[in-house]
């Protein structure tokens, strides 16, 4: 089983940012949340994990919360991301 991590363009940083506005785990800055998850990253392959980069696209996303008729939230991200992962037309 592999570790999903996101990965998200920096143009489109700043829409996911305005619809999850108070998780820390979406940072104001591109930056910083990119360092973090390249951290996380490294932690998940030093204990032996395979992580599977998958990048999310802020309009399908929106997309993906609204057909499952749920609020954008990390959760919901995440949810996202791992139907991405394992092939979903989202």
């Amino acid at each position: 089983m592999s570790i999903v991590s996101i990965r998200i363009k920096p143009q489109e940083y700043d829409s996911f940012h305005r619809a999850i506005p108070n998780d820390p785990r979406i940072p104001p800055s591109y930056v910083r949340w990119l360092q973090d998850r390249l951290r996380e990253d490294k932690e998940y392959v030093a204990h032996g994990e395979i992580v599977q980069e998958v990048n999310v696209h802020y309009f399908e996303f929106t997309r993906y919360c609204k057909a499952l008729a749920v609020a954008p939230s990390y959760t919901s991200l995440l949810e996202y991301a791992h139907a991405r992962a394992h092939g979903s037309m989202f």
